[in-house]
């Protein structure tokens, strides 16, 4: 967060909340400690929203809706990012100028994209590279997907991780070569489903 807000005071961040998911459902009543916390952080602080998608992501069993998944259990269909995008939608319009020219996704040339596996897997960039494309068709955006599979912002890592070979990377390792080096307008960081399930 300080270096977030070192290099982009203005910026409003938006922290989503741990989801639930199938295969890591036994630690459901950490994650939600751990959003509990995130969501008591973002209260406290300025420009700071707190969006939990954890209760549309439940059946009437309490349990992960499975058509929200892919069969891995932890990576989400359509129907699960759409979830999300009817959630993120709303949050997004209160913080969107009217103006659509002074939005800060729309005046930015470089957008990066930091984050786990789901950012990796280039799906929700897609839609967004899409809206985008079909909205506003005159502007041109840059987008650069550097999400990383099982990457943290945490720094923790279990033992045995990709069998002992190496620990889990954390992005504070590679965050200030990336703003070094792309130097972009704009940055995208979707985390969470990795840190929340570990312990200090």
């Amino acid at each position: 967060m300080a270096k977030v807000r070192s290099k982009l005071p203005e910026t409003q961040i938006f922290f989503i909340a741990i989801k639930p998911s199938g295969s890591r459902w036994k630690h459901f009543e950490t994650q939600q400690a751990a959003n509990a916390k995130i969501r008591a952080f973002c209260e406290r602080g300025p420009k700071l929203t707190f969006v939990d998608v954890v209760p549309p992501m439940l059946g009437k069993d309490s349990q992960p809706r499975a058509e929200l998944f892919l069969k891995d259990k932890l990576h989400m269909t359509a129907a699960g990012y759409k979830v999300w995008n009817d959630l993120l939608r709303p949050q997004l319009a209160k913080v969107t100028p009217v103006d659509p020219g002074a939005s800060a996704l729309l005046k930015a040339k470089r957008v990066v994209f930091l984050g786990d596996s789901i950012t990796y897997s280039g799906q929700y960039i897609a839609y967004l590279e899409t809206f985008l494309a079909t909205r506003f068709p005159n502007r041109t955006t840059e987008f650069i997907n550097l999400g990383l599979p099982s990457e943290t912002c945490s720094g923790l890592s279990e033992d045995g991780h990709a069998g002992g070979k190496f620990p889990r990377p954390d992005v504070h390792e590679r965050l200030q070569r990336v703003l070094d080096k792309l130097k972009p307008d704009l940055v995208v960081a979707c985390y969470g489903m990795n840190c929340g399930i570990y312990l200090p």
